[in-house]
């Protein structure tokens, strides 16, 4: 599975759920990175959400690695996910946070 979402909303995302200060989600996106523990808290979240959707063939979505900026994504991962025909986008709004979307694709 593949996961997008912008920097600013995997930032707000990670910062809320350790109830980090949304001034690190600026400095984050200043820096174009997440930092160790904003990354970890991301993947966490994600991980949870994935949980709870499923694919149109009945399959759970499933996370096996989190890639963030600066990190590259290799042409034909993005690609495939960019290609799938399995995808579920969501809106996500964290109060004093940034407002997003994130979609999982099936690779």
């Amino acid at each position: 599975s593949r996961l997008y979402t912008a920097l600013d909303h995997g930032a707000s995302l990670a910062a809320a759920l350790s109830v980090v200060p949304a001034g690190a989600v600026k400095d984050a996106v200043a820096a174009g990175t997440l930092d160790d523990s904003l990354r970890d808290n991301f993947a966490e979240v994600m991980n949870v959400l994935a949980r709870f959707l499923s694919t149109g063939s009945g399959r759970r979505f499933a996370l096996n690695r989190v890639l963030c900026p600066p990190d590259p994504v290799e042409a034909a991962v993005l690609a495939a996910a960019e290609g799938s025909d399995e995808r579920r986008e969501l809106a996500a709004d964290v109060p004093g946070y940034t407002r997003g979307q994130i979609a999982f694709c099936t690779l």
